[in-house]
């Protein structure tokens, strides 16, 4: 990646996408990254990689319809079944789970704090390691994303993230705490709940 004359980098971990939320009410929206330690799954995220997930829901001016979008990248030095793509020269894949139907959005306290939501969407998986050949890995997933915001400014902004394959079986799981997967606070960014 190179910005102006100033930043020239090739990593894996330089993948990353934003998310710009609208101000207003009736939607959740958030940034930033988590860093892997104890994911699970299929596909587990690579101990000490950052797993992004900008993201941004809300019903639509009528409240009958959900949209937005979900958009989580994994780094994973296991290669998912079916991928056919190269790892990257320090050996991750980059995994993109994007949603392609929100499917529920639930939200608790909101205008307080804790405020908490629940999003779970349908998803596609796809290894984007190499943007110039993508490779698909699976469809019919299930994205699901359990957030906490625990405050204004987002310094203690809580999220868990998990992704169920098509025949759901847990493909990957952010935080495992040997019994159930737990929301781990959010860095760089937070998360907003309205």
């Amino acid at each position: 990646m190179k910005v102006g004359d100033y930043y020239t980098r090739n990593s894996t971990e330089d993948i990353a996408t934003i998310t710009i939320a609208p101000p207003g009410t009736g939607f959740v929206a958030g940034g930033g990254y988590l860093t892997m330690t104890n994911s699970i799954g299929q596909v587990p995220g690579a101990a000490g990689t950052h797993t992004n997930r900008p993201f941004n829901v809300k019903y639509n001016k009528s409240n009958t319809t959900l949209q937005g979008q979900v958009n989580v990248i994994i780094r994973s030095k296991i290669v998912a079944a079916g991928d056919t793509c190269s790892a990257g020269p320090d050996g991750i894949h980059v995994y993109q789970v994007k949603s392609n139907k929100i499917k529920s959005l639930g939200v608790t306290n909101t205008g307080s704090y804790p405020a908490l939501a629940t999003v779970m969407t349908g998803a596609s998986i796809q290894d984007v390691t190499n943007p110039l050949k993508v490779c698909s890995v699976g469809g019919n997933a299930t994205l699901q994303l359990n957030m906490t915001d625990n405050s204004a400014g987002g310094q203690t902004d809580m999220i868990g993230i998990s992704v169920l394959d098509g025949s759901n079986n847990l493909w990957y799981a952010s935080f495992w705490n040997g019994g159930r997967i737990v929301q781990q606070q959010i860095i760089s960014d937070n998360v907003t709940i309205h």
